[in-house]
């Protein structure tokens, strides 16, 4: 229900039922809802977490075809066959705190992706910006280079959004998908998403997103060494790899595990 997050609403169980036969029917008891932090997550690996979806079509699992960039998960419009015709579906993010100061690397988002759309059908990326004051989230706009998304890829590649005029605000990031009528294709697939404070397996230690573990990654590693307050209420810390609060000793041993790692092991690239 993260997507009506800040809203009043009603749940309803819905039966039908048509002619003539029936059978025992649906039965429900410890209705249970619960108010979480919602958590930003670049990787699919563990299902949908605190993403959600407005209009359906999009799917988060392994693709019947082909395979994900990395792992065994991914997002997509569908895993098994080409999108619907006349559809139009967001994949929405949960809510993240962009620092104020990002450093070097700047407040960029990047995901890989890979797609096929068939030629009056696109894929778009969203933002939406929170009113800290009222609680109440901003109209979606474009983000810059959002789109659209068209044509084919023919592979797995990188696509990169600046976010620095979002600096120290909170944000959420929409994957917006439309499709006319009547032809259609295989889709839009996503993976490994990174922003500011996201690190993904398997270089969690790329920090600049270069593909690569290196002096520049231990330059910003050694930054934050040391620090103890490390949150979205204070400031991302680089290298907080265990999410405690503070960049320690378990850090560096995980940055030193990934130290030296070249592109090739950085980005698998799908079989």
């Amino acid at each position: 229900l993260t997507a009506y997050a800040g809203k009043k609403i009603r749940i309803a169980f819905y039966h039908v039922a048509a002619w003539p036969d029936t059978a025992p029917g649906w039965f429900i008891d410890d209705l249970e809802i619960l108010k979480l932090v919602p958590e930003f997550t670049g990787t699919f690996e563990e299902g949908w977490g605190d993403w959600s979806v407005e209009h359906g079509v999009w799917q988060i699992g392994a693709p019947e075809s082909g395979s994900c960039l990395s792992g065994e998960k991914c997002a997509a419009t569908i895993l098994d066959g080409n999108y619907p015709h006349d559809t139009d579906s967001s994949l929405i993010s949960a809510p993240i705190r962009l620092p104020e100061e990002p450093g070097t690397e700047g407040n960029l988002l990047r995901f890989w992706h890979w797609f096929s759309y068939w030629t009056s059908d696109a894929g778009y990326v969203y933002l939406s910006e929170l009113n800290t004051a009222t609680g109440e989230w901003s109209d979606w706009i474009l983000a810059p280079g959002g789109g659209p998304i068209v044509g084919s890829s023919g592979d797995w590649t990188r696509k990169t959004i600046p976010l620095n005029d979002y600096a120290g605000k909170t944000i959420r990031i929409a994957f917006y998908h439309v499709a006319a009528w009547p032809d259609t294709a295989s889709g839009w697939f996503i993976d490994n998403i990174r922003l500011p404070g996201i690190y993904l397996p398997p270089c969690e230690g790329d920090f600049d997103n270069d593909g690569d573990v290196d002096g520049s990654d231990l330059t910003k590693f050694s930054t934050y060494f040391g620090r103890f307050n490390c949150s979205v209420e204070f400031d991302f810390c680089s290298g907080d790899f265990d999410n405690d609060g503070d960049v320690d000793g378990t850090d560096l041993g995980k940055f030193s595990e990934d130290f030296g790692k070249t592109p090739e092991q950085c980005f698998i690239t799908p079989q």
